[in-house]
């Protein structure tokens, strides 16, 4: 059912952002023409979320172990977001430890939680006068911590114990709720946990922890990859 409704919306949203990018490129930056279509952009952006969370949410999610080079990864986010978010005042800092950059991980749904935790920590920003979003990863023991970091105002406590569940969301507008959600089944299906801290006012954090998995002899297995 839910897979009929993203094909059916899907098509009919395609089109519309294809219109909405030829409108964009001959308009002059400052003109309220402008401004206005790159509202259009911003909305169908985020409806297209919507129906990709959507499916991904309710399908059943198989991961493919590899090794992945987190390092690469995470730039590979931070440089698709880069070009979405074209602000002089948005700051990105990384510090990935020598011993983090390999993990056995499935690199596409380790990057749509990087993504999603990334992407919301931009949002999270707007409107600072100094934007600053930073991501961190070492190892711990066996495990691999990534933290990703923002100086925006916080998670309000309304929000902050049920902030992982389905439908639940920071944003004082136009959130889904889903991304956080699918982000914490992904993380599960890894073995890991993904648990935010923030202070009201002062910014929020979100680690990921997960087994590293990178040893002959690892004490982690790799976990079943069902939604059983």
């Amino acid at each position: 059912m839910i897979a009929a409704i993203h094909h059916e919306i899907g098509n009919i949203l395609q089109p519309i952002q294809t219109q909405v990018r030829k409108l964009a490129g001959p308009l002059p930056d400052e003109s309220a023409r402008r401004k206005s279509v790159e509202l259009l952009q911003e909305r169908t952006g985020a409806l297209d979320r919507l129906l990709r969370n959507l499916k991904d949410f309710a399908r059943p999610i198989e991961l493919r172990f590899r090794e992945v080079n987190l390092e690469e990864l995470t730039q590979a986010v931070i440089q698709e977001l880069r070009e979405q978010h074209k602000d002089a005042a948005l700051q990105f800092e990384t510090e990935i430890a020598v011993e983090a950059k390999s993990c056995q991980a499935d690199g596409y749904w380790l990057r749509q939680v990087l993504y999603n935790l990334v992407r919301n920590a931009v949002e999270a920003t707007t409107g600072r006068e100094t934007r600053c979003v930073r991501v961190r990863a070492r190892r711990d023991g066996t495990d691999i911590e990534v933290a990703v970091e923002d100086n925006g105002p916080g998670i309000a406590p309304s929000v902050k114990n049920r902030l992982f569940e389905p439908f639940a969301s920071t944003k004082a507008e136009a959130g889904t709720g889903l991304g956080l959600s699918l982000c914490r089944k992904i993380v599960d299906l890894h073995g890991g946990s993904l648990a935010a801290e923030s202070a009201e006012g002062s910014g929020a954090r979100f680690t990921i922890r997960f087994p590293a998995r990178t040893q002959d002899k690892d004490p982690h297995p790799i976990p079943r990859s069902t939604d059983e």
